[in-house]
């Protein structure tokens, strides 16, 4: 008797940073996630500039570098615009609409929402899961982003030989991998988190509550341990006193800089707020050429990668 298996499932995250671009590959089958490659690779300074790529030849050579260091084959991979580009929109509509109607009815809702020529972004939106089954409406997710910034990062994917599999944004990779931090990585329970990108030249802050993101904040990082601390410290304060979530009940570190000597417990003791380096690795089952050692030190900067490549997961 023939037996039919199914093919494993392969995804590839890359990850455009302020510093570096990071590239990673998962592989699943029957139910476990393999990390199959990773790499790492420094960019030129003037190479991206406030997330946005300045130099596309530049990200390009450091992907083709990626695959010349044994990253996987060039295939299809999915990258994200940064969440200060994206107008991103929750938009509460009749759930009787056809799929034409709703089309139809973006359209207008774009105009409405989105302050530029619409000649001059992309937009998609997605029909969210319904809250209560006896509702008559429909949640909407609306986003739009300028052509100019998707292109620089798609220009770049095709110098190192990739197709889009999709664009994402930072914001939603953020949601997903948190997800799976709390799911696989042990990750404490925590309703609301903060979640600290910390890379060179450029923080990005998170403030989650209930998995979805609610606050968004991007600030130059500061040099220096005291003077990096300092700063993210009053960045925590701000957000616990501003929010209207609740008080923050977990700090996440990522990012190049999240492994810096005694900057957790010194977070922790400032804010009396459990904080954790990111491990999104911990009992993932990794390929044979990967030193657990040497990725655990890698782990926190590619934090954006794995959400990246995590894109579609569920639906195979």
């Amino acid at each position: 008797m023939m037996m039919f298996r199914k093919k494993p499932v392969h995804r590839v995250g890359i990850d455009i940073g302020a510093s570096s671009l990071r590239l990673l590959e998962l592989r699943k089958l029957a139910g476990h996630t393999r990390l199959e490659h990773y790499a790492c690779r420094a960019l030129p300074e003037s190479a991206v500039v406030g997330k946005q790529v300045r130099d596309v030849d530049a990200v390009g050579s450091a992907l083709q570098q990626c695959v010349r260091s044994g990253a996987p084959s060039p295939q299809q991979a999915c990258i994200a615009v940064p969440g200060t580009a994206a107008i991103i929109k929750t938009l509460a509509l009749d759930a009787a609409l056809t799929d034409a109607e709703l089309e139809n009815q973006m359209g207008l809702e774009a105009a409405e929402h989105v302050p530029y020529a619409l000649e001059e972004v992309a937009v998609d939106y997605a029909r969210l899961p319904l809250q209560d089954p006896g509702s008559h409406g429909a949640t909407v997710l609306l986003v739009a982003c300028r052509q100019d910034c998707m292109a620089a990062r798609l220009l770049a994917l095709q110098m190192g030989g990739f197709t889009a599999r999709a664009v994402d944004v930072e914001t939603f990779a953020i949601q997903r991998v948190c997800h799976w931090l709390h799911r696989y990585a042990r990750l404490p329970p925590a309703r609301v988190v903060a979640v600290l990108d910390i890379d060179i030249g450029m923080t990005t802050l998170y403030l989650l509550a209930n998995g979805y993101c609610q606050h968004l904040q991007e600030q130059a990082t500061t040099a220096g341990h005291a003077g990096l601390t300092a700063t993210l410290v009053r960045s925590l304060q701000f957000l616990g006193a501003a929010s209207r979530c609740g008080p923050v009940e977990l700090v996440v570190l990522a990012g190049a800089l999240a492994t810096t000597p005694a900057l957790a417990a010194t977070l922790e003791q400032a804010t009396q707020v459990p904080t954790v380096v990111a491990d999104p690795f911990a009992g993932m089952e990794l390929s044979a050429g990967i030193d657990r050692q040497a990725l655990q030190q890698e782990a926190p900067a590619l934090l954006l990668a794995l959400g990246l490549a995590l894109w579609g997961f569920g639906r195979d």
